[in-house]
């Protein structure tokens, strides 16, 4: 890990900063990779029935139940904490294109960007009335603070920052004192949280669901971040992404780091993956050392999906393949927050209640029809305009401008 750190410090050294500040068009590579990681996202949660928790247990052939197993542990295992994380790093390149067009323009932009959280966090609300304990985007809006705090140091003392919050600083605590104290307590009652939410949406009724889970729920997805290591590789992933953007990686899809990167994750990943999967012992501290050793694979292994995606965007091939995921990138919190609503309608005991009767290849495949449906919908609403409903919605309410969306013209 700390290698890597070092060559990323050694590459972002080379290039031409100034040239990169004056960059302001969208970056196609970028656009198709975020809507790689909501695509992924889908699938995944379509895989335990948008019910982060609260995954329902049955009874089937065993045949299916062994399909329906493979599903589930595949999914997990290529995109569970890899689509989050490229979310994550693509948030971070956001504001780096945010920060440096209002540095361009001479404008404040700490409290405008603190006033954006906060409008995200209120996106955040919604999708948690429909998503039991799983929206991420009001604990998103919260750890973003650390961008506009530091987005003034030198790249090198962010690398050293991110680093550390890379390690897992939280964890360490935990092993410390956990190895001083076996009596510390530790506990941030995540399953707690998850199973007092599973009431109100077993029920079926949508008033009562709604209040549960944008109080308890969001207490859950909370609680979840604290502890198993999201409140400290989100931040370091922000600024990841804060520093591609300063130094143009995206842009030089051509560039050696991207083939260095892609070397030295496909080396890492395995080797983590290995040590990760050591069987757990009784010892308290394994708890702990298990989430950093989750951490830094999936840190690792959600680099290489990038890398790798960044190397064949170079082909002509390749990104014809990929336009579609570019349209669902272009509107990701339109697409994101849809998801919920149009899932939890199809999956939950309010709705139609499929969870109660479909595997999970079958869930899988719902998520397919879903996504497909909002792809060939981002594509006709951006033929027409320029972002998508809630992007609009976002960046009016950001500037306080009341007006009607932007013909694509």
């Amino acid at each position: 890990m700390m290698k890597f750190i070092w060559d990323f410090h050694l590459t972002i050294e080379k290039i031409n900063f100034k040239q990169m500040k004056k960059i302001r068009t969208r970056i196609e590579a970028v656009d198709a990779l975020r809507g790689f990681a909501i695509f992924s996202i889908l699938i995944i949660h379509c895989s335990n029935y948008f019910m982060d928790g609260l995954e329902i247990e049955r009874q089937g052939t065993p045949f299916w139940e062994a399909v329906n197993s493979t599903t589930k542990s595949m999914l997990y295992f290529m995109f569970e904490g890899k689509a989050y994380g490229l979310f994550a790093l693509l948030f971070g390149f956001t504001f780096g294109i945010q920060y440096y067009k209002a540095a361009g323009q001479k404008k404040r932009f700490t409290i405008r960007f603190l006033w954006r959280m906060l409008l995200l966090a209120g996106f955040g609300v919604l999708n948690a009335a429909f998503f039991a304990g799983g929206d991420p985007l009001i604990f998103m809006a919260m750890v973003a603070i650390i961008l506009p705090l530091t987005a003034r140091l030198s790249s090198k003392a962010l690398l050293i920052i991110a680093a550390v919050l890379f390690l897992q600083p939280l964890e360490w605590f935990k092993i410390i004192s956990l190895w001083l104290n076996p009596n510390t307590k530790l506990v941030w009652y995540t399953g707690g949280f998850y199973e007092a939410v599973r009431p109100a949406v077993a029920n079926g009724e949508f008033i009562p669901m709604v209040w549960s889970n944008i109080t308890v729920g969001l207490q859950a997805c909370l609680a979840w971040a604290f502890e198993y290591g999201r409140i400290s590789q989100t931040p370091g992933l922000y600024i990841l992404g804060f520093l591609m953007y300063r130094h143009g990686l995206f842009n030089r899809t051509d560039a050696s780091f991207w083939d260095r990167l892609c070397f030295f994750t496909l080396i890492s990943t395995p080797l983590l993956f290995v040590v990760k999967a050591v069987p757990p012992t009784t010892s308290l501290i394994q708890a702990p050392l298990q989430v950093v050793f989750s951490m830094w694979y999936n840190l690792s292994f959600m680099l290489l999906m990038a890398s790798l995606f960044i190397i064949l965007y170079r082909s002509e091939g390749f990104r014809r393949l990929t336009v579609p995921l570019k349209w669902y990138g272009k509107m990701s919190l339109t697409n994101y927050i849809f998801q919920s609503i149009i899932a939890t309608a199809l999956f939950y005991p309010y709705g139609l209640n499929i969870a109660a009767y479909a595997g999970v290849a079958a869930s899988v495949l719902i998520g397919l029809g879903i996504a497909a449906l909002q792809i060939a919908f981002s594509y006709l609403w951006l033929n027409r305009y320029k972002q998508g409903p809630f992007e609009f919605i976002w960046h009016k309410a950001t500037y306080l401008q009341v007006t009607v969306p932007v013909l694509n013209r």
